[in-house]
């Protein structure tokens, strides 16, 4: 997308028939990039196995049948320890019982104790960060009224408690549109956002550490790896030809180059239901090998393949071409 027509370009990405052609091309690149992900899972759970797997496809000769099922509980055992260790950070400091005691605190109190790795990790990075690009935020951060983001906060968390009780689909494996999603208040609600500050990266962060079964994280792994997942050089009728996961900054140029990022302006409820969509293709993917996913850590599954997506060539050397930002604060 470019930034200068986000708001029409928003609109075709919420259409229907433009989210079925996009998902078709992610469900096609899917088996390729779960082969690959189960093919690095074998090589780091059993080496002997991953080099038999390669010299497999790469001197066109009958693969010998290997078991991967252990390899895939590993390889998610790692990615659940790590997102248990963050998760229990949140947990402690994203509560009605916590945020409501500072609500007879001096506000400062809470945003000084937001700053704290123990209790937000990624308003935590954010904050001592040493990249540049960085500095802008920083410095609003610095200045903002801590009575604001205790209020967004507390409004967020109250805000995700309800919709898990009484908001959310009864059935995710019925869900067909994002409408089906009832997600607009995450989107619209300006209680929930601080502009400038908090946007969807941050807010989704901690509403899939409070809930990992019904939000995803919605960070720059994700949004970068639906870019390649969804073919890069396609844009689907975008009026732009780019691809809507990417975010090209028009109005601001350095050195005459138009700098690119992911699209920290996606609408949370369209990437939720590629991810509940996603969801399904690796459930059915890991059965087919023996091994089933928990639906309560639903989203730490995808997230931990869209990962893998960027941190393996040929993806995350155009990332690192592309010098893509590391924070995920949209």
């Amino acid at each position: 997308m470019f930034r200068s027509s986000y708001n029409d370009e928003r609109e075709i990405a919420l259409r229907h028939e433009h989210i079925e052609q996009v998902w078709s091309a992610i469900a096609q690149a899917f088996p390729r990039y779960f082969d690959r992900f189960l093919e690095h899972s074998l090589q780091l759970s059993t080496p002997l196995a991953g080099a038999i797997e390669t010299l497999s496809s790469k001197y066109k000769v009958k693969r010998p049948k290997v078991n991967a099922a252990p390899a895939l509980q590993i390889r998610f055992q790692d990615a659940l320890k790590k997102f248990d260790k963050d998760a229990e950070a949140y947990r402690g400091f994203f509560n009605e019982e916590v945020l409501q005691e500072y609500e007879e605190l001096d506000a400062k109190e809470f945003k000084r104790d937001l700053r704290d790795k123990k209790n937000c990790p990624i308003i935590h990075n954010c904050v001592t960060s040493k990249r540049e690009k960085m500095r802008d935020w920083q410095i609003k951060f610095g200045v903002r009224d801590p009575r604001e983001l205790r209020d967004v906060f507390k409004e967020l968390v109250l805000a995700a408690e309800e919709y898990a009780e009484i908001g959310r689909p009864n059935n995710y494996d019925a869900v067909q549109t994002w409408s089906d999603l009832a997600l607009d208040r995450f989107d619209e609600d300006e209680t929930l956002s601080a502009e400038g500050i908090i946007g969807t990266g941050i807010k989704s962060a901690v509403l899939y550490h409070l809930h990992p079964d019904i939000f995803p994280f919605c960070g720059r792994s994700g949004r970068y790896a639906l870019y390649f997942m969804s073919s890069s050089d396609k844009h689907f009728g975008m009026p732009s030809l780019t691809n809507e996961f990417i975010m090209v900054n028009d109005l601001k140029q350095e050195d005459h180059v138009r700098s690119m990022e992911h699209n920290y302006w996606y609408p949370y409820k369209v990437y939720t239901l590629y991810q509940v969509r996603l969801h399904r293709l690796l459930d059915n993917a890991c059965a087919s090998q023996g091994f089933s996913l928990l639906p309560q850590y639903r989203f730490v599954y995808n997230q931990a393949l869209l990962d893998h997506v960027i941190e393996v060539p040929p993806e995350s050397e155009l990332l690192e071409a592309m010098h893509a930002p590391e924070e995920d604060l949209w």
